[in-house]
């Protein structure tokens, strides 16, 4: 019987004879099972080093790529502003689904954006009490009793976030100042986009 040539490449991979060239895991499986993310850009911009990037789980270079695609797309040096993100094109989709398809649904702005809302945020958010819910729900704080802190950009979990007990939503981790106000707030409208 005939079968697609996606599902011939993963059967064919399944049963290689080397061990450490065949799947290691089913997440692996089910990661290649999904259909393949279109790279719809707007403006142009190619997402390939992003799904690259995603695929052989490079995280932390994949977050940086997420922000130079934005910035990019945004036609943008260094940061966003709220008005950017409320006029940030298709490519927005783009960049979740990757992020969707190679953490097999843990990761991405959807995923956020699910967690802030059943938080009870909006764009008109009380810091104190939701941001904190947001990030302790989703790994950004260290809220053992006597630390109680935002964690550094680089003390978020780059390297294995699906093997660890990293919560959903832990990344992208765009925000590379947890206690900068302006970072929050640009990051809350993100969060609060009806197309995600």
């Amino acid at each position: 019987t005939p079968i697609e040539k996606q599902l011939g490449d993963i059967l064919d991979n399944m049963l290689v004879v080397a061990v450490k060239k065949r799947y290691q895991s089913a997440g692996e499986v089910l990661r290649d099972l999904q259909p393949a993310v279109e790279l719809r850009s707007a403006v142009g911009y190619d997402y390939t080093k992003l799904r690259d990037l995603l695929a052989n789980q490079k995280w932390k270079a994949a977050d940086e790529e997420t922000a130079k695609a934005m910035f990019t797309v945004a036609g943008r040096d260094d940061f966003l502003r709220v008005e950017d993100i409320d006029h940030f094109p298709e490519d927005l989709r783009t960049i979740d689904r990757l992020w969707l398809k190679f953490s097999n649904g843990k990761f991405g702005f959807s995923v956020q954006k699910e967690i802030y809302q059943k938080l009870g945020g909006t764009m008109t958010f009380d810091p104190e009490k939701i941001w904190r819910k947001f990030g302790d729900t989703v790994g950004w704080r260290d809220n053992r009793r006597w630390l109680n802190k935002w964690k550094d950009y680089d003390e978020l979990n780059w390297r294995r976030p699906l093997r660890d007990n990293t919560p959903g939503g832990h990344l992208p981790g765009l925000v590379r100042d947890l206690r900068n106000w302006m970072e929050l707030k640009r990051y809350m409208a993100l969060l609060s986009r009806r197309d995600l």
